[in-house]
């Protein structure tokens, strides 16, 4: 393993970077610890942390992986785009995504919390959609965009399409994916109204699927 950052999912809403980073120091050294937020500064319930060296961020992949934090268990992954700049791009979890008919970047809009201070922001986005070609960004797709996470590693678009359709029509559903291909637990589904978001959220939070607890939320990077 050459990457000194992991990926950390599943996080609980409460979780702040100074507790990932003691619980994560746990496995070696911890240089820094982001917990990703929404624009209204309501964890997203994954972050990313930095160790000194490869052997410490192994060592939490082996050792923490499904341990408790705040009552949950959470899963600890290699983050796979360490050579980008944190400064002048998006959060991770909106760097790489799979649809329908290929993939794509997002550079959504929003913030993340790190160590040291400091806050990150921007804005457009980009990729395919399973209907068409590339979605044009919206202020009308404020409300209707769920963000779901804890998803099986399996979990491919369709499934998530497929897990939503009872609540209303679906413009796209997105599992975002690390740049080899790997699903990083996390994706997005985009109703044509609010009220299928609200009904979304209400009947699949803290539902069983595909063997994993999935959380639901109103999707606020928009």
């Amino acid at each position: 393993m050459s990457s000194s950052r992991v990926y950390v999912g599943n996080l609980s809403w409460g979780v702040k970077w100074q507790d990932l980073k003691d619980h994560m120091g746990k496995a070696g050294k911890v240089q820094h610890a982001d917990v990703f937020e929404d624009a209204s500064g309501k964890s997203k319930g994954c972050g990313i942390v930095e160790y000194a060296s490869p052997e410490g961020a192994q060592a939490a992949i082996e050792s923490l992986n499904d341990s408790e934090l705040f009552g949950r268990m959470i899963f600890v992954r290699e983050d796979r785009e360490e050579g980008k700049d944190r400064g002048e791009r998006a959060p991770r979890t909106y760097q790489n995504y799979s649809r329908g008919d290929g993939s794509g970047n997002y550079g959504g809009g929003g913030s993340f919390n790190r160590r040291g201070g400091g806050r990150f922001s921007g804005g457009g986005r980009g990729g395919n959609s399973f209907r068409s070609g590339p979605p044009v960004a919206s202020a009308d797709d404020k409300g209707r965009q769920i963000f779901v996470s804890n998803l099986s590693w399996k979990t491919s678009w369709q499934d998530l399409k497929d897990l939503f359709k009872d609540c209303g029509g679906i413009v796209r559903a997105d599992v975002i994916k690390f740049p080899d291909g790997r699903s990083k637990g996390v994706g997005t589904v985009l109703f044509h109204d609010a009220e299928s978001a609200d009904d979304a959220i209400n009947r699949y939070n803290e539902y069983e699927f595909q063997d994993r607890k999935i959380q639901v939320r109103l999707d606020k990077y928009l």
